[in-house]
């Protein structure tokens, strides 16, 4: 998705493998709060290696068995490019091919 908009961040995870992660999101939709505590979630992990995003997104889950989960993953880029444009903030893993979504929703855009 091409736009001015657009914002990412580049973490590394895992003492061993240095897996590159990108948080990407539409800077004035999505909730600067949100990216900021997520960020936080991630520089916090303590793991030798990260493989794959469903691995990863176990790792950042605050309540991995709630029946209400935090993150969704897909595979599909159609998918991840409407939920940037709804306000919602998400992440790939490198080497992964699936992508991850914060299922909480943007506070400035109302929903």
């Amino acid at each position: 998705m091409r736009s001015s908009h657009l914002k990412t961040i580049k973490l590394s995870v895992g003492e061993v493998s240095k897996t590159d992660v990108v948080i990407a999101y539409l800077d004035d939709i999505a909730n600067e709060e949100l990216v900021r505590m997520l960020v936080d979630r991630i520089k916090t992990i303590a793991i030798d290696g990260v493989i794959e995003g469903n691995m990863f997104v176990q790792l950042i889950d605050e309540n991995p068995n709630s029946v209400f989960p935090q993150f969704m993953t897909t595979e599909r880029p159609d998918v991840i490019a409407s939920k940037v444009l709804g306000g919602r903030i998400v992440g790939f893993v490198d080497g992964s091919p699936s992508a991850f979504s914060c299922r909480q929703t943007s506070a400035k855009s109302g929903g």
